[in-house]
């Protein structure tokens, strides 16, 4: 089967009709600890600690899964697409190392209401491994990476699982 042990991951995708994303927030799960890292699959440097991830579901999602990944059940993968209808699959975590390498915060086109986001590339060597999203309220310029009240959305295919290595 196509498990951790080949891919470290595996991503069902479904179809879904469109969803407005206008008012409804995201909704946080959070799961149990993991002794696990999240790695930059182009440089192998530490994104975030496994125990890190948070269910936080986005209304915007055309797909969502729970799968066993980073040593954790029920981690929920969702499928997300961006305006030009390019698609995602990510994970969501409370931390991270990567850095929101754009200068300001952008409110247009956000999976997650009521946060702003930026880009969020590895901090060695500048691949890009996600999205930092922040409270509007505190996404600031001078902010780079998530407060307490922001997240992180990885993109499965640019991380990798330490336990896989």
């Amino acid at each position: 089967m196509y498990g951790e042990a080949l891919f470290c991951v595996l991503l069902v995708v479904f179809s879904a009709d469109s969803i407005d994303v206008s008012s409804t927030p995201p909704v946080k799960t959070p799961l149990p600890r993991s002794s696990d890292f999240l790695l930059c699959r182009h440089c192998g440097f530490n994104i975030a600690s496994a125990s890190t991830i948070t269910n936080i579901k986005s209304p915007a999602a055309l797909a969502e899964v729970n799968q066993t990944l980073f040593g954790l059940d029920g981690v929920l993968v969702q499928r997300l697409e961006n305006p030009i209808g390019i698609g995602f699959d990510v994970v969501t975590g409370k931390g991270g190392t990567c850095i929101g390498s754009a200068q300001t915060w952008q409110s247009e086109h956000t999976w997650f209401p009521g946060h702003a986001w930026k880009a969020c590339t590895c901090s060695r060597c500048s691949q890009l491994i996600g999205w930092v999203f922040e409270p509007l309220q505190t996404a600031n310029s001078l902010r780079s990476y998530a407060s307490t009240n922001g997240f992180y959305a990885f993109i499965l295919d640019h991380v990798n699982s330490e336990k896989c290595t």
